[in-house]
């Protein structure tokens, strides 16, 4: 077994010494394990509500629901076709556990505090739902080892996945495909909330994610733009133009925070690229006038409000507009909430209580570090940016792939100040299972091409671009 002393560049994988099953199994539980992480994916293009079990639109199930159900049989079925846990895993893995067992107490708490707030635990337990569904699509998908020609298949996926929700975005902007009333990619907020659903006289859609903010909508182009970014397939001819109708949408949506995360995750991944930089202010030049040229194309009041939204960027002249749309104001009343009280201040209002105590009545504090700070106090919300710092210790390397992951985990922290991105309220709907799940294919896929590169190496053997690599039997070799 090859281990950090015969190889400095191992540092981060650890591989079971042996596998004793039978030689039959290896292929087929490969093959189970790749197409149970395509079926997840797949499912992150359009969530359709099977049955609604709360009095929340945001705790129908939905199809990724039933996909992460899936992923854990595939697991628990494969497990012997999975690497153990490394040392960065292991402490992730640790404070995921320890913040779920914390929630219930924490929950105890707020309600022993406000006894007359009765949405706080129902808040509670569906966050803490949600936090377990979402580890346990990175826990299922972070042991398997993708090789190159199976994230291949993977950055298919991703790319269709996109192609899917691009056109039904931009099919909506421009009326050529109308609402429909369980499968939608268009938010009910920002510009493209003009739409509304005829059956229901109401506009109230779901978005790719499940939930009402614009905003999610550009996280999960962001990580999808990042997958393809780092692949080899499709070829670029495909790519290129996929992500320049990304912006489109991106855009169109009028979502401020978000798209100035998407532009820093651009930044970071073109800055030590004089080519790509060139490249990425080319097709920014090329959006804006290719907007201009096909403007009458779109809805003219969805166009209209999209550049009002961004021009409040530089320009503001009411006071909602100079305030960050009432942001500022929300994060000062937090705060004073947050100091007015010691207990609050060291172990916060109740995890699930955050969006109800705050006394402006305008909701969450808007602003991730904040929401944390509020809801579990100094001693909950150093566990959770430690948990946000480990993470980002998963994505160590110089591979491609967990390059752009990082770039896009970094944007969106930059977004995270007016926005509550990786905590699990409850309007996060299935995004940090994508995160999650990226995470994870991204350190299974290195993992992957670290194991190619040393049998290649060590055999020097050139192989057949039509036989499936069979990364188990060359781990044995060592």
């Amino acid at each position: 077994m090859m281990t950090e002393q015969n190889n400095p560049e191992w540092t981060d994988y650890e591989y079971y010494p042996d596998y004793s099953g039978p030689p039959g199994q290896i292929p087929f539980a490969s093959r189970m394990q790749l197409f149970a992480v395509i079926v997840y994916l797949i499912t992150q293009g359009f969530t359709i509500p099977i049955l609604p079990v709360g009095p929340s639109w945001a705790v129908w199930p939905k199809l990724d629901d039933f996909a992460t159900l899936f992923l854990l049989l595939v697991y628990l079925f494969t497990r012997h076709n999975t690497c153990p846990m490394n040392k960065a895993e292991r402490v992730v893995f640790v404070l995921v556990v320890v913040g779920i067992i914390a929630s219930f107490p924490s929950m105890f708490i707020g309600k022993l505090m406000r006894p007359e707030i009765v949405k706080g635990p129902s808040y509670g337990i569906f966050q803490t739902s949600r936090v377990l569904e979402y580890s346990t699509v990175w826990f299922c998908i972070r042991g398997m080892t993708f090789s190159s020609r199976q994230f291949d298949k993977i950055s298919y996926t991703v790319f269709l996945v996109m192609v899917f929700v691009v056109i039904i975005a931009l099919g909506n902007a421009t009326g050529t495909i109308p609402p429909a009333r369980l499968l939608t990619h268009l938010p009910y907020e920002g510009p493209l909330g003009i739409l509304k659903l005829e059956a229901t006289g109401a506009y109230r859609p779901l978005s790719p994610m499940g939930e009402a903010n614009p905003g999610y909508l550009i996280v999960q182009m962001a990580f999808f733009t990042a997958v393809l970014l780092a692949s080899r397939k499709p070829s670029l001819a495909f790519r290129i133009p996929l992500i320049i109708a990304v912006l489109y949408v991106v855009f169109l949506t009028g979502a401020r925070a978000a798209t100035v995360g998407w532009f820093v995750f651009l930044a970071i991944w073109v800055h030590k690229s004089p080519k790509q930089l060139v490249v990425l202010l080319a097709v920014l030049a090329l959006l804006f006038v290719s907007l201009n040229i096909f403007a009458e194309s779109f809805d003219i009041d969805i166009l209209e409000r999209a550049t009002q939204r961004f021009g409040t960027i530089f320009h503001r002249e009411t006071a909602e507009e100079k305030t960050l749309a009432g942001r500022t104001i929300q994060w000062a009343e937090t705060w004073k909430y947050i100091i007015s009280d010691p207990r609050i201040l060291l172990v916060g209002v109740g995890w699930g209580y955050g969006g109800v105590v705050v006394p402006t009545g305008i909701g969450n504090a808007h602003c991730m570090y904040l929401q944390a700070l509020l809801e579990l106090g100094i001693l909950g919300a150093v566990l959770f940016f430690w948990l946000l710092f480990r993470g980002y210790r998963l994505l160590r390397g110089k591979d491609r792939l967990l390059a752009a992951i990082r770039a896009v985990f970094l944007g969106l922290l930059v977004s995270s100040l007016t926005g509550e991105v990786f905590f699990p309220i409850a309007s996060m709907g299935s995004f940090l299972g994508l995160v999650g799940a990226v995470f994870a294919i991204g350190t299974a896929t290195c993992r992957g091409r670290l194991l190619e590169e040393h049998y290649y190496s060590e055999f020097e053997q050139p192989q057949e671009e039509d036989i499936a690599y069979d990364y188990l039997a060359a781990e044995r070799t060592y």
